[in-house]
């Protein structure tokens, strides 16, 4: 089968697998976005242009790697449980194309809540963001490197184990990530 084909059945039999709970998955990566920019200063009441324009920022590349280090390897993992996992890589499509596929569902549930976490953002702080081409890119680099990694994680360890990593994860990433402050407060 041709890749470009494969692709655009395996984007369509993932959306649909997904279709009852896409509406809840993209309103949750928006709470997301929306609780990092909206919550974060209210932890902190006096915050610098620097900090603002990392949290501004910063919300919605946690809420796309949180995707691709939680949510996705969470699915992955129950995949493999109930067998739906094994059924997709049986059949005669190129294994890129299911991971690209995979990609794209997942990019279409975090997009929106990242959009709009930026444009919250910006109008929360009254900042001048400037959109540069490079957040293309960056987004599809961000949310790769989060997939393949998330991939990664579910493939090779057993469903409850992934699911407390990924839960430690979560953790890690909405506490000691860089992207919302400057790594010099990191603990030494």
């Amino acid at each position: 089968m041709h890749p470009l084909r494969s692709y655009r059945l395996l984007v369509t039999w993932q959306a649909l697998r997904k279709k009852n709970y896409l509406p809840l998955m993209m309103a949750v990566q928006t709470l997301f976005s929306l609780g990092i920019v909206l919550g974060y200063p209210l932890l902190f009441p006096t915050l610098d242009r620097t900090a603002i324009y990392l949290i501004a920022t910063g919300a919605p590349a946690i809420s796309m790697i949180s995707v691709g280090l939680v949510a996705l390897p969470q699915t992955i993992g129950e995949q493999k449980t109930e067998g739906s996992l094994a059924y997709m890589r049986s059949l005669p499509v190129p294994r890129l194309s299911y991971l690209v596929a995979d990609l794209t569902v997942w990019l279409g549930i975090v997009v929106p809540g990242v959009i709009l976490g930026v444009l919250v953002g910006a109008w929360r702080f009254g900042l001048d963001l400037q959109v540069s081409p490079m957040v293309v890119p960056a987004v599809l680099l961000v949310a790769l490197t989060s997939t393949c990694v998330g991939y990664a994680i579910a493939s090779l360890l057993p469903y409850m184990l992934t699911v407390i990593i990924t839960q430690a994860i979560v953790v890690f990433v909405f506490m000691f990530s860089p992207l919302t402050f400057l790594p010099e407060k990191l603990p030494a």
